[in-house]
């Protein structure tokens, strides 16, 4: 913790430690595999 002139900044832990490995990549490949439910096509606009 940095405490300078009353501002207290905390540091974030590495990525590594903070979350499982295998985790994120489940995410990231779920988040890929729903992309195209939040995506509007050219169809869909009417074009």
């Amino acid at each position: 913790v940095l405490q300078q002139f009353g501002y207290v900044q905390t540091i974030p832990r590495d990525p590594q430690a903070a979350a499982n490995h295998l985790t994120i990549i489940e995410q990231i490949d779920h988040q890929w595999l729903h992309h195209m439910d939040r995506v509007l096509t050219s169809v869909m606009l009417g074009n």
